[in-house]
């Protein structure tokens, strides 16, 4: 049976992290962060220090400009030059205040473009990188990458920020704290220990949304999905003509109301413990601030400075608590998210050798080979042994699931054998995966459909290809395959653009598509060995029977693995591969398995039956 990738990520992603693997993940953001700032935005977070101390300098210069304006009511003696001093140094602070947030803000949202740019091309290169068995293993993978682009890439983004706004922030903390405690140490206390609530609540709540996000986010994507099939109407032709709009809207539904309502229980939640938290700072802000009117009362010689000190104060001093503890605990969270991104660079990676050149034979041995699928038990492909000489022609065949398509990327390298050996000319694939990749040209079932010209997509197969008349040797590959039809029909010929989001709104059929795919594998001509999976599956008979006559012109000699349903095919190979339940169970050429009267012929007479019904009729 099957494990489920998706519940094992789940469960692995909630594990709380040792002292050690913290501070690994948390170097690990500091250096991402460091290399996307500017000198200039150093400069502002250094300046930033600076202005962490502008709250309770305001609040010494209003208290001095209070007392002042007191004094000059009551008709004491005062000067109006340091009335307007005062005065003019408050809203000198208030505009540099201002001035100098918007020029902060703007710092960090350059940083943050510049740093968000970064961490996506992070993620390109890392799936660009990792071995193909993580891309096929879709359910953990997908979701990983998923949850690093929507919220690790982003933790790891602002972390250098958080960390310099949280020292900035512990600046003003102790500033504003000293100059409290010189009025009431007491009010200091009680701001203090009242704002911790707060904190521990954002905190919990945080740490609920990361659970959250990671354990739902499989139900989230299927919303998403559900949503896109209804707005794209893909596949448009299946949901209009059988009109299942209603079905597809009660599962959207259905899906969607079951994780709304997860998502809505846990944030009425929080809603209610952060009201009650700020109702209770409000109210000791209140009482504060009665104690000291209370103390102005009794002593008026205190002044209203005193008062308008304490108000000023006491709601900087909550204020840069909560933001203080609050921020702490953020980033306490965030490493959460964080060591999910880095995660994505403990996956194994391809072995990539730049100057690898194409093995000169296409000889191919398979030895005791035996493969499972990641999350599987039992084995796909079971014993295999076999070789193909160089140049030999080979169909492949068996019904679904027998091992087909495992076999051919085996050979392609997109897997590495769980047991036994796979080689192409004499190496072992593990030995030099890039040459041995290098040597084989391929058309995949899923092949490439590229947003480019027609050239681009044909000489994407091998970039480095020089010819120095490139259209009359693409010109001549599309006369094999029979793609210059279409070649002809484009106005820009090998040069127009095709695909969904071309200028014109150029795209190809079906059948036009895997022609294209046929002459891009043909474009590869150092590769030795050809594989085509299924190369003809989307072709009319005629275009069918118009390839395989081109067939060995096609191929040009080079080892070939045909791999198809369509048995007619056997007809034009050397020699014939069965596979039954992961096995090869018979090998030989198309007469030689009909005299045997075996699983190879039952499968070839039971195709063969339609035709001759179909003639009778």
């Amino acid at each position: 049976m099957r494990k489920d990738p998706a519940m094992e990520y789940k469960k692995k992603t909630v594990e709380k992290l040792s002292f050690k693997e913290t501070c690994t993940v948390i170097g690990k953001a500091l250096r991402v962060s460091l290399k996307t700032k500017t000198a200039f935005s150093f400069v502002i977070s250094i300046l930033g220090f600076g202005f962490a101390f502008l709250p309770a300098l305001v609040s010494s210069v209003l208290k001095l400009f209070t007392d002042e304006i007191q004094t000059m009511a009551t008709g004491g003696a005062y000067e109006m030059h340091y009335v307007l001093l005062l005065f003019g140094v408050l809203i000198l602070l208030h505009i540099a205040q201002v001035g100098f947030n918007f020029i902060s803000g703007y710092v960090r949202a350059c940083d943050g473009i510049r740093t968000h740019k970064f961490l996506i091309r992070h993620i390109i290169d890392c799936t660009c990188r990792v071995r193909y068995k993580y891309i096929e293993n879709q359910a953990e993978f997908a979701q990983k990458i998923e949850f690093a682009n929507s919220y690790a890439g982003s933790r790891v983004a602002a972390s250098m920020q958080n960390i310099i706004s949280w020292l900035q922030q512990l600046v003003t903390f102790v500033s504003v704290l000293w100059l409290l405690s010189e009025v009431s140490i007491w009010a200091a206390a009680l701001l203090l220990v009242t704002s911790i609530p707060a904190a521990i609540l954002s905190y919990k709540q945080r740490d609920a949304t990361y659970v959250h996000n990671v354990k739902y986010m499989m139900e989230g994507a299927l919303v998403i999905h559900y949503m896109q099939i209804l707005t794209r109407h893909n596949p448009f032709n299946d949901i209009c003509h059988f009109r299942i709009f209603d079905y597809l809207k009660g599962k959207w539904r259905e899906i969607c109301n079951d994780y709304t309502g997860k998502k809505n229980a846990m944030t009425k939640k929080h809603v209610l413990y952060n009201s009650a938290a700020d109702l209770l700072r409000n109210l000791v802000y209140i009482v504060v601030l009665l104690v000291a009117a209370y103390k102005i009362y009794e002593d008026p010689a205190l002044g209203l400075g005193t008062f308008t000190l304490m108000m000023s104060l006491s709601k900087s001093f909550q204020s840069v608590t909560s933001n203080l503890l609050v921020q702490g605990g953020v980033f306490l969270t965030d490493i959460s998210y964080m060591r999910d991104y880095f995660d994505l660079d403990k996956l194994e990676q391809e072995k990539i050798d730049k100057d690898a050149k194409p093995r000169e034979s296409g000889e191919v041995r398979f030895e005791n080979v035996q493969f499972t699928y990641p999350g599987c038990e039992n084995p796909v492909l079971k014993n295999i042994n076999v070789h193909i000489r160089d140049g030999e022609t080979v169909a492949i065949v068996g019904e679904n699931g027998s091992g087909k398509t495992t076999f051919v990327n085996l050979l392609c390298g997109m897997y590495t054998p769980e047991r036994g050996s796979v080689s192409i000319g004499g190496h072992d694939i593990e030995e030099n995966p890039t040459a041995a990749r290098r040597t084989v040209s391929a058309v995949f079932q899923n092949f490439g459909k590229y947003d480019a010209t027609l050239r681009h997509n044909i000489t994407v197969s091998d970039p480095d290809r020089k010819e120095k008349d490139e259209d009359a040797e693409l010109w001549k590959l599309c006369e094999l395959t029979g793609f210059d039809t279409c070649v002809k029909e484009q106005p820009h010929g090998f040069d127009e653009e095709i695909g969904d989001f071309a200028k014109k709104g150029n795209d190809l059929s079906g059948g036009q598509w895997q022609k294209l795919a046929l002459t891009r594998a043909l474009w590869r001509n150092k590769a030795r060995i050809m594989v085509l999976d299924e190369p003809t599956a989307a072709l009319d008979p005629i275009a069918e029977a118009d390839i395989y006559k081109n067939f060995a012109a096609m191929t040009g000699g080079r080892t070939t693995l045909l791999v198809s349903h369509r048995l007619g095919v056997t007809s034009i190979v050397d020699r014939i591969l069965v596979f039954r339940d992961g096995e090869i169970v018979e090998d030989g050429s198309h007469r030689e398995l009909l005299q045997k009267n075996g699983y190879y012929a039952e499968l070839y007479h039971a195709q063969a039956k339609w035709y001759t019904e179909e003639m009778n009729i």
